[in-house]
């Protein structure tokens, strides 16, 4: 301070005084202020009497009174800093709240991220303090922030690893994004527009060149066309990825050596897919993998023979192969998966596999029956084993006759153990391919629910009720512990046929039959089939001893 400014400070000793009272007033006032500290109103400072003589303060020169203002406000910041260090979270060190930070800013869409980082080091001091010195807060990074904000958060993040989304296309992004291959960890890239030359970033992959990558996503699509084989992976520096999705995206198959992987992904790949054998060498290499999927991919031709004895992947528990011609069965045979609670496959011989080489399916049929209840789905091109639940565990896409046949016979000593099974049936079949159906079911003993769920008009060939209905006694031999029947029908002589079922199952005499619980009907056009079957719904009824009929979700007390 200038030798005349601190001489004009002494002549107002009593001004600076009364200024330090204020200060003190001011304190008080925020200790006083409302729990959450969002107003804190000072008290006003005492009011000078007109007869007064005039304060020292009103004589000093300018520089003095700015002087002296500068030091209130600091002294106000000073209180309001110590006022903000005795509210609870300000007592959290400084780690817990940037884990806080972290865990809210994960929640929000990357978009955000950006302005939300900045509304929060806005709030005081040291929340800024903390914002700018926690490098994971600024390793987040996606395309929509834009450049500026990657140019400072390649800065802030120090040496963290990162978090990327982006396209390719963003050259400018790109080449920002690129120089620090070394801190990728979970990555997830685009190629729409770019010329395929930008994926040379994604060759030689291993420790020395991405000791941080865990995480690899990448996406390839039209116009783009797919790039040719990439030499991503080297046997002699394995990555320590553990997360691998290819999207269009060919690569040297040979070099894949990912001992940490746990998800595999593949898919849309028509040209330069993987051949069997380099899939069952990948797997071998990858003990410790959780999913594999295989979607949509053309596996190249070999003559390589199988390994001796099956892959085993004892943590495996997702399974999906929708391979062409016989691909997804070569790929069954060739592991063992114990732990496998869901599986979808496609491109089946199911002629070809036998009771030995299906073990693998048995495997995931055998995990899913221990979880409970199961319910078997017929649909038009695809056959569902899944929980009661409606939890999808088992999808053959293949000709629902052919693999309900492999469900019955080769995979029904494993079905019944089960405590009960649903079969439900939504389409309507060709008469022969559903007595086909309605036969093989005889080899599921515990079947104890029957479903019939097509009936929304339009042409129907033969449905189940109507297959039923022309078995004549039979029916209680087939369907040994069926206790429960729920059709939807569209037409009277769909009724027609669930009473003819019903009263053929009935016991009759010493005759054997069936005690059904309940019937379920749900009629598709209410207004119109219900005074037309009222009659049919009364011998329905009248046939269920001990059973209980019900007729679009009201249960049925006659007329």
């Amino acid at each position: 301070m200038a030798p005349e400014l601190s001489l004009a400070r002494d002549s107002v000793a009593d001004s600076t005084a009364a200024l330090e009272e204020l200060v003190i007033l001011l304190c008080d006032s925020l200790r006083r202020s409302d729990r959450q500290g969002q107003r804190n109103h000072l008290r006003p400072p005492p009011v000078v009497s007109s007869e007064s003589a005039p304060s020292a303060l009103s004589l000093a020169p300018e520089p003095v009174i700015l002087a002296l203002k500068r030091e209130v406000d600091q002294a106000i910041a000073k209180a309001r800093e110590m006022h903000n260090g005795t509210i609870p979270i300000s007592t959290l060190p400084q780690e817990i709240i940037s884990t806080i930070f972290q865990m809210h800013l994960e929640a929000m869409l990357p978009r955000t991220d950006k302005r939300r980082l900045g509304t929060v080091s806005l709030v005081c001091r040291r929340w800024n303090r903390i914002v700018l010195g926690t490098p994971s807060l600024w390793s987040h990074w996606d395309q929509s922030d834009g450049l500026a904000h990657f140019k400072r958060a390649r800065d802030l993040s120090k040496a963290a690893g990162l978090e990327i989304s982006c396209d390719l296309s963003e050259e400018a992004l790109w080449e920002l994004v690129r120089c620090e291959r070394e801190r990728w960890e979970d990555v997830n890239f685009r190629l729409a527009t770019a010329p395929t030359s930008s994926l040379d970033a994604f060759q030689d992959l291993g420790m020395e060149t991405a000791p941080k990558l865990r995480k690899l996503d990448i996406t390839v699509s039209p116009p783009c066309p797919p790039p040719t084989p990439l030499d991503m992976f080297t046997l002699e520096d394995p990555c320590p990825l553990e997360e691998l999705r290819l999207s269009r995206i060919p690569i040297n198959w040979t070099a894949v050596n990912l001992s940490h992987l746990r998800i595999l992904e593949i898919s849309n790949l028509l040209y330069f897919g993987p051949s069997v054998h380099q899939i069952l060498e990948i797997l071998a290499r990858s003990t410790q993998l959780q999913r594999l999927t295989l979607a949509g991919v053309a596996m190249s031709q070999d003559s390589v023979p199988h390994p001796p004895s099956p892959i085993v992947l004892p943590s495996l528990s997702v399974l999906e192969l929708r391979c062409g011609n016989d691909e997804a069965s070569d790929i069954i045979l060739g592991i063992s998966v114990p732990s496998c609670q869901e599986l979808r496959v496609s491109g089946v011989n199911w002629r070809r596999l036998s009771l030995h080489d299906s073990q693998p399916i048995l495997d995931v049929i055998g995990n899913i029956i221990q979880l409970g209840e199961t319910k078997i789905w017929l649909r038009e091109n695809s056959v569902y084993l899944q929980k009661l639940d409606n939890t999808l565990r088992v999808r053959f896409d293949a000709e629902p006759q052919h693999a309900y046949r492999w469900l019955a016979t080769v995979a029904g000593p494993v079905l019944n153990r089960s405590p009960s099974i649903t079969l439900v049936c939504e389409t309507d079949f060709e008469h022969e391919a559903l007595v086909d159906i309605v036969v093989q079911s005889s080899q599921l003993r515990n079947i104890t629910a029957l479903q019939s769920i097509r009936g929304f008009g339009g042409p129907v060939r033969c449905n189940v009720l109507e297959c039923l209905a022309t078995l004549g006694n039979q029916i209680h031999h087939i369907f040994p512990q069926l206790q429960e029947i729920t059709a939807v029908v569209s037409t009277v002589s769909e009724v027609e046929s669930l009473r003819t079922v019903v009263v053929r199952c009935r016991p009759v005499g010493d005759a054997e039959g069936l005690q059904l619980r309940a019937v379920h009907v749900h009629l598709y056009d209410k207004d119109v089939l219900l005074p037309k079957c009222t009659t049919l719904f009364q011998e329905i009824c009248a046939s269920l001893s001990g059973g209980e009929l019900w007729v679009s979700s009201k249960r049925w007390h006659g007329v």
